[in-house]
């Protein structure tokens, strides 16, 4: 992520964290939700739905390996368990798709090509300076 969205992928988390954090406190059961399941669902998401919106088939391939490594992936977001929270992985995959789908634009993503290394800036100091004089 932060090779193709630069330093908003920070601000994607936050956003992620406190939408579906919200979606979980008005919309789940009263039950104990804790964990950070739902960021790692949210992000899953994210990307899948950015490489889907964005057409980078580059940034398609880690959520592919996610699930190639965890193959329990899509078993989080049922009620498998009684006593675990699916809440938290459903409405963190939910925020993860709503802000790569309203909030992400694919105009300002970074380029590799577009970053100049060797960059330099002038400025030029000439002032002038008028002495008042005295009557």
């Amino acid at each position: 992520m932060f090779h193709r969205f630069g330093k908003r992928t920070f601000n994607y988390i936050i956003l992620i964290s406190l939408l579906g954090n919200v979606m979980l406190w008005l919309f789940a059961r009263p039950s104990w939700h804790y964990g950070a399941s739902g960021v790692v669902y949210g992000l899953f998401f994210f990307l899948v739905v950015s490489s889907i919106k964005l057409k980078d088939k580059k940034l398609f391939i880690y959520p592919l390996i996610v699930l190639f490594l965890s193959s329990g992936f899509w078993i989080g977001l049922l009620p498998v368990q009684p006593g675990v929270s699916f809440e938290g992985h459903v409405f963190g995959s939910l925020a993860g798709g709503f802000i790569a789908l309203f909030i992400n634009n694919p105009k300002k993503t970074i380029n590799s090509s577009s970053i100049t290394t060797n960059s330099t800036i002038k400025i030029n100091y000439n002032y002038i300076y008028k002495e008042k004089k005295s009557d």
